[in-house]
């Protein structure tokens, strides 16, 4: 046997305890930095009650537009032609950047 302060099972003559254990773990959390006027847009979506999280997980989930929608919402010719002329100016201008 060991030393007198060695105190094990054996010297104890006692059975062992089994212990069964539950962790719950919380989700955990992340810093983020943005930018002052991002915060403030994000503090003027904010609802009563609601944390920042509640805010971005909300505005996360919004339902998708569909582009169908808007099909034919813009009558004037002459507008669409601009917006035709700069929506190749732009594909133009990335392609030349690869």
């Amino acid at each position: 046997m060991g030393s007198k302060g060695d105190l094990t099972l054996r010297t104890l003559k006692a059975k062992p305890i089994y212990l069964c254990a539950f962790i719950h773990r919380c989700m955990g959390t992340k810093t983020l930095s943005i930018r002052e006027e991002t915060y403030e847009m994000l503090k003027g979506e904010k609802r009563e009650g609601e944390s920042f999280s509640d805010v971005i997980d909300r505005l996360m989930r919004r339902e998708k537009f569909n582009l169908k929608d808007y099909f034919g919402a813009i009558k004037d010719e002459e507008l669409l032609r601009g917006l035709e002329e700069d929506s190749r100016r732009i594909r133009e201008l990335s392609r030349s950047r690869i």
